[in-house]
């Protein structure tokens, strides 16, 4: 197939559908043995901050998207101890939140940290 004969009329559009197709693919990755691995390593390192909450004591933050349809909303990042869904920190970072999903901070407790 020749870009030509391609539904889309710009490389700025492919470029588009591109990164969000990789996105979606992220999320249902990131649910995978390894995608929880790294994800763990992640979480442990804290290197979605943590909590700003006194009584939480510092816990790292998991991400989390307020929808599963792309474009819907930003990334959260999620607190396991309170349950509070914050802004990140990092004003720069502009991710979908359906790569995350819903469900992940919840999955991700569940199989990670049931031994904890």
């Amino acid at each position: 197939m020749c870009i030509r004969d391609s539904p889309y009329t710009s490389l700025i559009e492919l470029y588009q559908e591109a990164s969000e197709l990789y996105g979606m693919i992220h999320a249902r990755f990131i649910y995978t043995p390894r995608g929880l691995a790294l994800m763990h390593q992640k979480y442990v390192g804290g290197q979605f901050g943590s909590c700003p909450r006194v009584l939480c004591e510092k816990v790292p933050l998991l991400p989390v998207g307020m929808s599963n349809e792309p474009r819907a909303s930003w990334v959260k990042t999620f607190c396991l101890k309170c349950g509070e869904a914050y802004a990140p920190k990092d004003k720069n970072v502009n991710l979908d939140g359906a790569y995350f999903g819903t469900s992940f901070p919840q999955a991700f407790a569940l199989v990670e940290l049931a031994d904890v």
